[in-house]
């Protein structure tokens, strides 16, 4: 039996570069219109950068490549946050 592939995360940088995002307060945004996934803390510190699970982000970006409405990106959204609670 072959052990699961581990999860890829990538950096608030590279997520911001993937959806030409120019700032951090704007992802945030994003993330507080729910059309992003909200990012994950590596520790509970002040300067711990958010890292993002790079399958989300795909599926963020294949859905605004097919044109996919703001409400569909929320369901999107609200998808992918269910199953990274359920893979917890």
């Amino acid at each position: 039996m072959q052990a699961a592939k581990p999860e890829r995360l990538i950096s608030g940088r590279d997520v911001r570069a993937r959806l030409a995002i120019r700032s951090t307060n704007t992802a945030r945004d994003h993330v507080r219109r729910g059309v992003l996934t909200p990012p994950i803390k590596l520790s509970s510190g002040p300067t711990t950068p958010s890292v993002w699970p790079e399958r989300e982000i795909d599926a963020i970006i294949e859905a605004r490549i097919a044109g996919k409405s703001k409400a569909d990106l929320r369901a999107l959204v609200v998808k992918l946050g269910a199953e990274r609670k359920a893979a917890a």
